[in-house]
């Protein structure tokens, strides 16, 4: 409990099935705070989970606030929206009033200046949604950042490394306030100060371009990409729009028999269970080829297991694989590139839920279709749409299950806190200046170059357990005739059938399935939602003091379409 006194315990748990169900009561007056689930398993490894008891009152609706993130000093004005819906899908009737205001930003020392204008500060947006009906008042924050920034430049899906002789290929993408894609507009690229050429934007405020690498002999080379603006006047007084440049080092990667490849990168996740041609860009040195016509090449993909050429994208390769590409040199240099793919968070066991209709009326029943692996057994969990609107990350999904589980970090070999990864070794020859002829040449070094060393190393890495992410479990506050969780079972894969609560609300339904040999697999959500066209709810305060006086609110929800007499 959260005073780290033992309230339960089983011992010696099995499970033929790979999945436990446990439970126990909860006394009457828990205390309330952080439980926490303590799992020991035989090698003595230990895992942790924790949940919260509290007492709750469950909102009714929710409000969402729509406001821009950003917004400059070219917009005159700027608007704010408020939506708010009850769990079960109609608007709520009632009255907002919203307060902007400047953050204020102490500081240690201040100068006052008449003629000072302030370039950039953030606003609060305070809202107040009031239900008619009710009176009940739920508020929302929001923060905007107001900047003299127009648009911003940058650089994307950028080698950190060239390969003279082969292509350099990159992206110039020109994002304006809230990220929003500036169309059409052109942009200048600029290798160590020298012009490159213009791009035009597309329709994603992208321009792609690539560099001849056949002359470029520099350890390093920098890029730079600027906007170019129209001519405009501005009076000394104004306070002008600025649009920042985009910034990048490139290093130059070393082979000592100026022989590269680069595997052409994919900027966008692959989607599981399709397939992914794989380019591989090639500049070799020919000298020791002359007897040999034919090159071989091989490539390894690594994450869990080998896959064939081209790549298939499959459950196995979640959520990231590392390509490996390499051949040997006849002068016995290898030469290779590495490529990092990010791979759709999928499972082997597909499982998909649904119920048989997406409306029903309160006490009557309904269908939910169950399809997963054979022979696999199913958790599933319907609850209360209000629990979601108090802690709505408790949802269990793909990504958070992939956050508890081991994850490759592509670091150091670490035992007992100890990094035994090798580091770069240091020049075999100091790098001295030399004196000729009264003047000092300093050499130029290699020692931030790229190598086969770098990428090799990447591929020898050993799993580390990802602990960063701690879920917490459902808040469960039960009411009289009204659960917040209608399904919580352990089911084999058939349609089932279930009675719908009598609670208006929507319900969120969601489960997860383990087989033998399929392994693990999550649905997606599915919904119901549980209403009546005509229905009186009861508004009451959640706790009252003995001989207080209190109100207690009665609303009567009508959605029919002729006229009712209430009494």
């Amino acid at each position: 409990d959260p005073q780290n006194n033992r309230i339960f315990q089983w011992q010696n748990v099995t499970s033929s099935q790979n999945i436990t169900e446990l439970s126990f009561q909860l006394i009457l007056e828990p205390v309330f705070g952080d439980y926490s689930i303590v799992v020991k398993e035989k090698s003595g490894k230990t895992l942790t989970h924790q949940f919260t008891v509290n007492r709750n009152v469950l909102p009714k609706f929710e409000v969402k606030v729509s406001a821009p993130q950003t917004i400059t000093i070219a917009d005159d004005d700027f608007q704010v929206s408020a939506c708010a819906k009850y769990t079960f899908g109609q608007p709520v009737h009632g009255k907002v009033q919203v307060q902007v205001c400047r953050g204020f930003f102490s500081s240690v020392a201040c100068e006052k200046d008449k003629n000072e204008i302030c370039e950039q500060f953030v606003a609060q947006i305070l809202l107040y949604f009031i239900s008619f009906y009710t009176g009940v008042q739920i508020s929302e924050k929001s923060s905007i950042f107001i900047t003299p920034v127009l648009g911003s430049v940058s650089f994307e899906n950028m080698d950190p490394f060239y390969r003279r002789g082969i292509s350099y290929f990159g992206t110039l993408k020109f994002s304006g306030p809230n990220n929003v894609p500036m169309v059409n507009k052109l942009l200048q690229l600029e290798l160590n100060d020298r012009l490159v050429g213009n791009y035009t934007t597309d329709e994603n405020g992208e321009a792609q371009f690539s560099i001849d690498t056949s002359d470029i002999f520099d350890p390093e080379f920098r890029l730079k990409a600027i906007y170019i603006r129209p001519q405009s006047c501005y009076l000394p007084s104004w306070l002008i729009p600025e649009y920042m440049d985009g910034h990048f080092s490139v290093q130059r990667f070393y082979s000592r028999t100026s022989s590269f490849l680069m595997i052409e990168p994919e900027p966008k996740e692959l989607r599981c269970n399709q397939e992914k041609i794989v380019t591989i860009h090639y500049s070799l040195n020919t000298d020791a080829y002359r007897d040999n016509a034919n090159i071989n090449f091989f490539y390894l993909v690594t994450w869990k297991g080998n896959i064939s050429f081209p790549i298939n994208v499959s459950a196995d390769l979640a959520p990231v694989a590392v390509m490996l590409v390499y051949t040997l040199h006849p002068s016995g240099e290898i030469v290779a590139d590495s490529v990092k793919f990010q791979v759709e968070k999928c499972f082997k066991n597909k499982v998909s839920i649904k119920f048989s209709k997406e409306q029903g009326l309160p006490g009557s029943s309904t269908d939910l279709h169950l399809q997963a692996s054979p022979d696999s057994v199913c958790a599933l969990r319907a609850v209360d749409k209000s629990i979601l609107l108090l802690k709505s990350e408790q949802q269990l999904s793909a990504e958070s299950v992939y956050n508890m589980l081991p994850n490759t970090e592509l670091y150091g070999y670490f035992y007992r806190g100890l990094n035994l990864d090798d580091g770069k070794v240091d020049p075999c020859i100091p790098q001295k200046d030399m004196f000729y002829n009264g003047l000092y040449y300093i050499p130029v070094s290699n020692h931030g170059d790229g190598d086969i060393y770098d990428i090799v190393k990447k591929l020898l890495y050993r799993v580390k357990e990802n602990f960063d992410s701690i879920e917490r479990v459902i808040i469960e506050t039960v009411r009289t005739n009204f659960p917040e969780t209608w399904i919580w079972d352990l089911v084999s894969i058939e349609n089932l059938s279930f009675t719908i609560p009598d609670t208006i609300t929507q319900w969120e339904a969601s489960g997860f399935c383990v087989n033998g040999e399929a392994g693990f697999g999550i649905s997606s959500i599915a919904s119901l939602e549980a209403s009546q066209p005509f229905f009186v709810e009861i508004t009451s305060p959640s706790s009252v003091v003995r001989n207080e006086r209190s109100d207690l609110i009665v609303s009567v929800f009508s959605y029919l379409n002729t006229c009712v007499e209430v009494n």
